[in-house]
C-alpha cells in the first residue's frame, strides 16, 4: 500500500472526497431515510438528474435519465414511481419533472446547508492550492 506521502494531490482529493461524504449525508440520508446506499445512490443519481432539467425548464423522459446515468429504463421507472409516492416527482405524459411544491419550498436547513458546503469545500481547495 502507497505511503500518504506519495500519494499525488492527497490532501484535494481528501477535501473533494469529504465534501462527497457530507453531501450524501445532507440530503440523500434525510430525504430518503433509507439506509441502503445503494438505493440512496440510485435516487440521488436520479434527482441530480431531474434537478438539472427541471431548473433549465425541461422535463425528461425515463429513457433519457436512463441513458443519461446509466441504468435500464425499466430501473428508471420503478425509482420514479418511488420518487413521485415520496412527492418529488410528478410525470406529465411521458416526461417527468420536480413537483411544484417542490420548488416553490425549498427546504432552507438543506439549501443553505449545500451553500456552505461548497464555500467551505472552494475554501479549502483554495488554501490548499496557496
Amino acid at each position: 500500500m502507497m505511503r500518504l506521502d506519495e500519494i499525488q494531490r492527497r490532501q484535494e482529493r481528501l477535501i473533494l472526497a469529504e465534501a462527497v461524504y457530507k453531501f450524501d449525508r445532507l440530503f440523500l440520508r434525510r430525504c430518503f431515510g433509507t439506509a441502503d446506499l445503494k438505493e440512496r445512490i440510485d435516487l440521488g443519481t436520479i434527482m441530480r438528474v431531474m434537478w438539472w432539467s427541471t431548473l433549465h425548464g425541461k422535463g425528461i423522459t425515463a429513457q433519457q435519465i436512463g441513458l443519461t446515468v446509466g441504468m435500464p429504463r425499466t430501473t428508471v421507472i420503478r425509482k420514479m414511481r418511488q420518487l413521485s409516492s415520496l412527492g418529488y416527482v410528478t410525470l406529465n405524459g411521458t416526461k417527468y419533472a420536480i413537483r411544484d411544491e417542490m420548488l416553490r419550498n425549498p427546504h432552507p436547513t438543506l439549501l443553505d446547508g449545500a451553500i456552505k458546503l461548497v464555500i467551505d469545500t472552494a475554501n479549502a481547495l483554495r488554501a490548499v492550492a496557496d
